[in-house]
């Protein structure tokens, strides 16, 4: 084998063993958001990973201050476990969603308790000014709640998008082509903010919210979500 063929080899195995990582992890600070307070044990036994595993994904969380050690638990023959649970006063995420009438603009908590919404009559006519107006009354609303920073920002909109580079392909309800709405934020309005920034079509975005926090059936791989207008929403 060429090289270059085992670099393209090395650079799977990297890339798949990132991919595994962030699932792992993402599976982890989801379980202390349901269960919290809750021990490194039990994450390890709800999750099927090991402790080793575990122990050093929470240490990763930890020292990026998303979640934070608390009072210990009760002793089931050993040491005291400590407890863990999500840092709601650090870190805060920024929403947008994009929908035919109204854009509604709001700051929630990590835990996704909205802390400030606001809501916009949706301009169609010349879209880019209008994600720049967005994205300052995002702004504006970190700046009433005295944000020090915004962990992540995610965008929804009713149509064709990639995530990856930002760019809405086409959204017919807004009258929307080719609008790369990371660019405008990266080029006008967030010069010198480091957030990132999550781009998702609008009914994907609704139906991993209902699963996350709403009301969702567990262990159930078949769902499906219903989205009519922008005020019915069904999801199964």
């Amino acid at each position: 084998m060429s090289a270059l063929g085992k670099l393209d080899a090395d650079n799977f195995i990297s890339g798949n063993h990132k991919i595994v990582r962030n699932i792992n992890r993402s599976a982890v600070l989801n379980l202390v958001r349901e269960r919290q307070p809750v021990s490194r044990v039990v994450l390890s036994k709800l999750s099927d990973l090991n402790k080793s595993t575990v122990s050093s994904i929470v240490r990763e969380l930890l020292e990026e201050k998303l979640i934070y050690e608390t009072r210990n638990g009760e002793s089931t023959g050993g040491r005291k476990p400590i407890l863990l649970q999500l840092n709601r006063q650090d870190y805060f995420i920024g929403a947008i969603d994009f929908v035919p009438n109204y854009t509604y603009v709001a700051i929630g908590d990590i835990e996704a308790n909205i802390l400030q919404k606001k809501t916009i009559k949706t301009e169609n006519k010349h879209p880019e000014d209008f994600i720049r107006t967005c994205l300052l009354e995002l702004l504006e609303l970190k700046a009433g709640l005295g944000c020090p920073n915004l962990k992540s920002i995610g965008i929804s909109v009713p149509g064709i998008v990639d995530g990856a580079s930002g760019k809405v392909f086409v959204a017919p309800d807004l009258e929307w082509k080719n609008i790369n709405i990371k660019k405008i934020y990266k080029e006008v309005i967030f010069k010198n903010h480091h957030e990132s920034v999550i781009i998702e079509n609008e009914a994907n975005a609704s139906a991993l919210a209902e699963q996350w926090f709403g009301n969702a059936l567990e262990n159930n791989s078949n769902r499906v979500f219903i989205s009519e207008g922008d005020w019915y929403r069904s999801y199964f």
